[in-house]
């Protein structure tokens, strides 16, 4: 697929390899030293868990092939690295560096085969430093697992078409499977594969061979315990992204959509986004080199079908995340083409002085005054949690016997978090019996009449402590986390469950 001159000596063949070889080691370099900032960050923590993060971590504790939102890649990794170095928020966020950092060196195989050494560099380095990867990097999330299997599964497919031998399709098929156990965005990959054998006249013929179809029997044979999970709970999962989509409601929401559009400029960055743009504008220009084409395809129908999914209800930002692998590299190519590096460089600088005001932030807090309160403070959501696990330990310590019932999902993972709680402690209120969420499935209070516990809430605690037999107040926790802000649990022991 790269054009390559017919006729070389072997000196000019020699010399290309020795500078291929010095851009790559310059690529690796460059990743490597990113990563290791982002480690020696995280190997701080500065910040809490978020309660997402520690829903996550509660998973990993009970492995399985799924969960009620997501499918398991996530808490197998973090199993794996708090088994390594310890339930703390560096253990719980470990894999994510790491994953990013094996995306770029991804696109720059990807970079490499289609162009040269010199895009798969480039492309590796504006990867890394992406406004979201500098954000993703540092928390636990599905995102860094997807973007990273998604990355690995377009270089194989890009071996693949290539003609370099079946192996590379059955690479792309398992690359394929890992994604949809990370995400199931990652449906859009083998979409995109097939769009583009189906418009690349060079290629189509691929279609009628047995390799593609080997792939996609890999990627379902990798998927199929996750799709047995599903189907024996009811497909939970599977309901849950259909509702995330929240089509049952009023449609048609522009305002959403330019919400999510403008958000863009903040994920892939602004220089990148608006050159995105340009490109897309003269899209038929670019799928005239096959090459743009192939990328291409791995853009435009993920980044469309999220706008649409935006304009018809809503759209977080992070969604479209994968479509910018392989619009980096489309991107990056672009650009050097045109002889534009200084664009390239330029986001770049404003990409690394967004990650330096990120990381920064904590370790000159002190200094600053910055997020006294709470208006002021990005990080305002991960405040106090450490301080309200110590005060459920030493209630728990206090009552040893007593299980504990919440009736959040995201307050109830930050319990289980912070005081170290066995899921066979915890429980979530559900009087009507509807699944909706993990907790909610795992714990059922249904058959543990008579059973006692300290209940914590936000709210007024008197209707749910009206189904037991006994009430005993304790005072409320109150933990300070801003000068204008608390959180505040009004905190019950609880005898004699007498059912919903």
């Amino acid at each position: 697929m790269t054009a390559r001159p017919s006729v070389q000596t072997s000196d000019t063949a020699a010399d290309a390899e020795i500078d291929a070889r010095a851009v790559f080691g310059t690529a690796l370099a460059a990743v490597a030293a990113i990563t290791l900032i982002r480690l020696t960050f995280l190997s701080a923590e500065y910040h809490p868990l978020h309660a997402d993060e520690a829903q996550y971590w509660s998973w990993s504790l009970d492995p399985d092939f799924g969960y009620y939102s997501k499918p398991p890649m996530l808490a197998w990794l973090i199993g794996l690295t708090t088994g390594l170095v310890g339930d703390g928020t560096f253990g719980v966020r470990l894999s994510s560096p790491f994953l990013h950092a094996a995306a770029a060196m991804c696109l720059y195989g990807v970079g490499r085969r289609l162009f040269d050494a010199r895009v798969g560099m480039w492309s590796a380095v504006t990867y890394a430093t992406l406004p979201a990867v500098s954000l993703s990097t540092v928390i636990a999330s599905t995102d860094a697992p997807l973007l990273m299997f998604w990355s690995a599964a377009l270089y194989c497919f890009v071996r693949a078409v290539d003609g370099d031998g079946r192996r590379w399709w059955l690479a792309a098929g398992v690359a394929c499977g890992f994604a949809l156990l990370s995400k199931y965005a990652a449906i859009a990959l083998p979409a995109g594969m097939l769009l583009y054998l189906v418009l690349s006249s060079h290629h189509r013929s691929w279609l009628t061979r047995p390799d593609p179809w080997l792939a996609i029997g890999a990627t379902l044979l990798l998927v199929s315990p996750n799709l047995a999970w599903n189907a024996m709970h009811g497909w939970l999962t599977l309901a849950h992204v259909g509702e995330n989509a929240a089509l049952s409601g009023p449609l048609f929401h522009a305002d959403e959509m330019l919400e999510f559009l403008g958000a863009q400029f903040g994920v892939f960055g602004p220089i990148l986004f608006g050159v995105l743009l340009v490109m897309l504008a003269c899209g038929r220009r670019e799928a005239r080199d096959r090459r743009m084409l192939l990328l291409l395809c791995f853009v435009v129908p993920m980044l469309a079908a999220i706008t649409l999914q935006a304009f018809l209800s809503r759209a977080n930002a992070n969604w479209a995340a994968p479509a910018y692998a392989a619009a980096t590299v489309a991107v990056v190519a672009g650009l050097l083409r045109e002889s534009r590096r200084r664009l390239l460089i330029g986001s770049l600088a404003l990409h690394l002085a967004a990650a330096a005001a990120v990381y920064g932030f904590e370790p000159t807090r002190p200094l600053t005054g910055l997020a006294d309160e709470r208006w002021s403070d990005p990080f305002r959501r991960l405040r106090g949690w450490p301080d309200v696990g110590a005060e459920i330990s030493a209630i728990l310590h206090a009552y040893p016997d007593l299980r504990l019932l919440s009736d959040e999902r995201r307050y109830l993972a930050h319990y289980i978090y912070e005081a170290n709680l066995p899921l066979d402690r915890a429980y979530k209120w559900n009087p009507d019996g509807r699944i909706d969420d993990h907790y909610e499935l795992i714990s059922n209070m249904e058959g543990v009449e008579g059973l006692d516990f300290i209940y914590l809430t936000r709210w007024d605690p008197d209707p749910v402590s009206a189904h037991f037999d006994r009430v005993e107040i304790l005072p409320d926790i109150r933990i300070r986390t801003h000068a204008d802000t608390e959180i505040r649990l009004h905190a019950r022991l609880l005898y004699g469950f007498r059912g919903y």
